[in-house]
């Protein structure tokens, strides 16, 4: 079962960016359908041992074209910070019911935004 995740964005000018999600406790979140991130911490070849520090890879987020769509094109084009991203993401609970686990707060530089239609 997929795990589902909503996406939070304030922006530095415009303010929070509403998303179209309308199950109650997330109103106004962005539903995100796919996240793609990479996080390596190099290693010896030889001993297996660390050599340095993490690296974070571009964190990659898919999610419906809602009404956020149009205020993140906003923010990416005039550069504005975004002040504030948080994900949220839920999960099953042993009772059956769907709780929040897991949260991510990014600090963000948005440096691209790809539409694609499937």
């Amino acid at each position: 079962m997929p795990m589902p995740c909503h996406l939070s964005v304030t922006g530095k000018n415009q303010g929070k960016i509403e998303g179209s999600c309308d199950i109650q406790g997330r109103k106004g979140t962005i539903l995100v359908y796919d996240l793609d991130h990479v996080v390596e911490i190099p290693r010896d070849p030889g001993t297996g041992l660390p050599t340095g520090k993490r690296i974070h890879g571009p964190l990659s987020v898919s999610a419906e074209v809602d009404r956020s769509t149009p205020k993140l094109y906003q923010a990416l084009t005039s550069g504005e910070q975004l002040s504030e991203v948080v994900m949220d993401f839920y999960r099953i609970s042993p009772t059956g019911t769907e709780e929040k686990y897991f949260t991510v707060k990014l600090d963000v530089l948005a440096n691209s935004y790809t539409a694609k239609s499937s």
